[in-house]
């Protein structure tokens, strides 16, 4: 009954074929409808009404596999097409694979394999539209031709139209086809240009990025991004910047993707762009500039957002020029306030505003505190700049940098060392010696280490988050990610890395209490013994990948690794502290080592063997008095001349080591954004409000989870107060976000959203920004000397 007043115009045959009624089908059965009015043959030729479709047609595409044997058996037409000209193969493309095998065996369904319908799509063309990989290669298995056309367009074209859910149907037809991706429809567009979707572009990408060329021109002389940027396509726009096209290409016209953004009044593509590097002063054939046309649009946060990123002003010599591109020279020309944009801004009205108009100092913490730090860095840049005065530098000075956990909001530190970067107008990495990351943070430690650029590592994010967090439920994936992380960092171990020094957090948590570990491209200069006793473990035996795999496995997120190590971040999501306390337990060590080592030579010299271990640690402790009893006259009265020399020989070689301490020039804090408040309800826990009560646990819950991993509020305090106690200037940097940005996020309007703030923090605080670089210059980025610094204890013995 439910059949019927779904659909009251269907017959008989059709409600059987939609209950799966096969009994209907009996020979029993069609003798006694042989026997009524309409005999059997004539109910197979009965169009359904309003669809069009005959009773074939309709089993084949509920799947029904029996009635459809049965029907062909009996005799039922297979070159029957409905009113779009779909054929029996049409509908089973779209069906399963079981129903083309099925059809398959039936001689006289063969001969439509290759048949179009009434808009020119054969059935393999169905099957693509459709992201239905496995009817693909069936019908390519069963001779479907792949060179037919549909409105000009091959089969690639076709699957990059197609909303489809995975790259299957991508890799099927490349590899039935590798020359398709060579090919170009009639306006000259590639298959990149015709993608309208995110996921074939993905595909293709992944597959072939190698093989296809990005920058291809059709024959207006666009490249792909020039078409998403037309279509207002941020995702698409995103995917393909992610693979190194050059984001900077011109068309006929001259236009870059930039030009093409402002001249629709695009402000999220025109920002993404600028992110991602797109030059504002590039120039069109006319000579106009991004921001002279945001100028005479009139469009004040366009014309706003190239200025922060460097846009200036046109020369002297260009015509039609209005107030917020015109040269300072040409202000006086201005007759006409017409053109102004003063009504509309005050700041874009000024003229003269170029790329280097910074606002003043602007605080980023306390007062007091402020000033705490200014005193710390006036005397350390007195004393460097007594130094250069000298012709010396601060050889056992080192720069240490930390970085935040925080997953995709990994953009945001990049986003950050970019503007650092761009004011050093040279690579930021050589100026620092050692560097502790966590999760995220220990991603970018380890791909600036192994020398990518930061655009490099900005490329490698916008990758990461399609291809890892893929899929709505978690813990995602973790096969792919660990493919992900060979691929962009390798296979070697973390002693491949030399320089600067690299700490990685990560929790093992297969006890409990869990217990917080660092894995590092280094060892202290003791034995193998005692390295493992203070959580030294050996480099050489930590593949980079799995120190990464290990840092990143947030739980809930990834599963652990080993079954024990999970994210570093739920202990030392900021892991500036322990950066702080890893120089000092090295200085210790440089302290302590000298004098433990002369001890026990001397003791192995002068006592016994069996009295040695009972006398170290006194001597050890009595080291200043011993030392200068120990001398060449004491000596002499033994007659001792020879282990005399041996004893001063070790003691000025150890005095020596002693020296070899290191002196924290600056310190480097950066966040993966600081996301907004927002109000939380009362923590009452109430018997007989069960309701109130379940708000209460989840808001506190909420609460640990943010406290365990937090980065912002008291870490930086206490960090800045170590920094105080020791009279180290240190410096933070977290940009404030528009909304909280999860560690899992991939939708890329709030990708590039997140990038725009940090572009609106870096220059709001841009004079902060200035005081760093001028004291990383002024210490200098000089590896060897530091490296220096930082060497590896020797092992001694009695006999050297």
């Amino acid at each position: 009954m439910a059949k019927l007043r779904q659909y009251p115009l269907y017959r008989m045959i059709h409600i059987a074929i939609a209950c799966d009624r096969l009994d209907l089908f009996s020979d029993a059965n069609l003798e006694y409808l042989n026997g009524m009015s309409t005999p059997f043959q004539s109910l197979m030729k009965m169009m359904v009404q309003p669809e069009g479709k005959y009773p074939l047609l309709l089993a084949i595409e509920m799947h029904r596999l029996k009635i459809v044997r049965r029907m062909l058996t009996m005799g039922a037409d297979p070159l029957v097409k409905d009113i779009n000209g779909n054929n029996a193969i049409h509908y089973a493309s779209l069906a399963s694979v079981q129903m083309l095998e099925l059809l398959w065996e039936f001689e006289n369904c063969r001969v439509l394999i290759n048949q179009p319908n009434n808009e020119g799509y054969v059935p393999v063309m169905l099957a693509i539209r459709a992201g239905n990989p496995r009817c693909f290669a069936t019908l390519l298995n069963f001779g479907a031709e792949l060179s037919m056309r549909v409105q000009g367009r091959n089969p690639l074209f076709e699957a990059m139209q197609s909303k489809g859910k995975n790259t299957d149907i991508i890799k099927a037809i490349i590899e039935a086809s590798p020359d398709l991706v060579k090919e170009r429809d009639s306006s000259g567009n590639t298959a990149l240009h015709a993608a309208m979707y995110k996921t074939p572009l993905m595909g293709l990408l992944l597959l072939k990025c190698k093989d296809v060329n990005l920058n291809a021109k059709n024959y207006a002389g666009q490249t792909p991004l020039h078409i998403f940027t037309h279509k207002d396509e941020i995702g698409l726009m995103i995917t393909l910047l992610s693979y190194c096209c050059d984001i900077d290409a011109q068309d006929y016209d001259g236009n870059t993707a930039l030009h093409v953004a402002v001249s629709k009044k695009n402000i999220e593509a025109t920002r993404l762009l600028l992110c991602l590097g797109a030059d504002p002063n590039v120039s069109n054939f006319h000579e106009d500039t991004p921001r002279h046309l945001a100028a005479r649009l009139k469009e004040t946060a366009l014309l706003e957002s190239l200025i922060k990123c460097g846009a200036r002003t046109c020369g002297p010599k260009k015509l039609g020029c209005v107030s917020g591109c015109v040269n300072e020279a040409m202000v006086g020309l201005l007759k006409s306030s017409s053109s102004s944009l003063e009504s509309d801004s005050p700041r874009a009205s000024s003229a003269g505003l170029s790329s280097q108009d910074y606002p003043d100092s602007v605080e980023v913490d306390h007062p007091i505190r402020d000033f705490t730090q200014k005193m710390f860095y006036d005397g350390l840049m007195a004393r460097l700049e007594e130094l250069a005065s000298r012709n010396e530098r601060p050889g056992n000075m080192v720069n240490l940098l930390s970085m935040d956990g925080g997953g995709i909001r990994g953009l945001v530190i990049l986003q950050m060392l970019m503007a650092i970067e761009e004011e050093l107008n040279e690579p930021i990495y050589p100026y620092f010696d050692w560097v502790a990351g966590t999760s995220t943070g220990a991603l970018i430690a380890t791909a600036l280490a192994q020398g990518k650029t930061l655009r490099e590592c900005q490329h490698i994010y916008l990758r990461f988050k399609d291809l890892i967090f893929d899929g709505w439920t978690r813990p995602y994936n973790a096969s792919v990610l660990e493919m992900f992380m060979k691929e962009a960092i390798g296979e070697k171990s973390l002693d491949d890395i030399k320089y600067p020094r690299l700490m990685i957090s990560t929790v093992k948590a297969d006890y409990f209490p869990v217990k917080l570990e660092f894995m590092r491209n280094y060892r202290l200069p003791l034995s193998d013994e005692e390295n493992a006793e203070l959580g030294f473990t050996d480099p050489a035996e930590v593949p980079t990948w799995k120190a990464l795999r290990r840092t990143s496995a947030a739980p809930m997120f990834f599963s652990p690794v080993d079954d024990k190590y999970i994210d570093g971040g739920i202990i030392a999501n900021n892991p500036t502290l322990d950066l702080l306390a890893e120089v000092q337990l090295y200085n210790g060590i440089n302290t302590y080592l000298p004098r433990a080592k002369l001890a026990n030579i001397i003791l192995r010299l002068l006592f016994p063997c069996s009295i040695w271990n009972l006398g170290s640690s006194i001597f050890v402790q009595n080291f200043e008095r011993i030392e200068g009893f120990v001398n060449t006259s004491f000596l002499d009265m033994f007659n001792h001349r020879k282990m005399a020399s041996q004893i001063f020989s070790f003691s000025n070689r150890f005095s020596q080591r002693a020296k070899d301490k290191v002196e924290i020039g600056c310190v480097l804090s950066l966040g993966t954004g600081q996301i907004p408040l927002s109000p939380l309800d009362p923590l009452h826990v109430e018997i007989f409000n069960p309701i109130s009560s379940a708000f209460t646990f989840k808001n506190l819950s909420l609460i640990l989870v943010d406290q365990v991993t937090a980065t912002e509020g008291a870490p930086v305090d206490r960090s800045r107060s170590w920094c105080n106690t020791i009279g180290v200037p240190f410096f933070r940097l977290s940009a404030p976000l528009h909304k909280d940005i999860g560690l899992g996020t991939k939708d890329d309007h709030d990708i590039a959203h997140m990038m725009w703030d940090c572009v609106e923090y870096t220059h709001k605080h841009r004079s902060y920004i200035v005081k760093l670089c001028t004291l990383l210059k002024r210490i200098g980025k000089t590896p060897t000397d530091r490296r220096r610094a930082l060497p590896a204890m020797p092992v001694l013995s009695t006999e050297s």
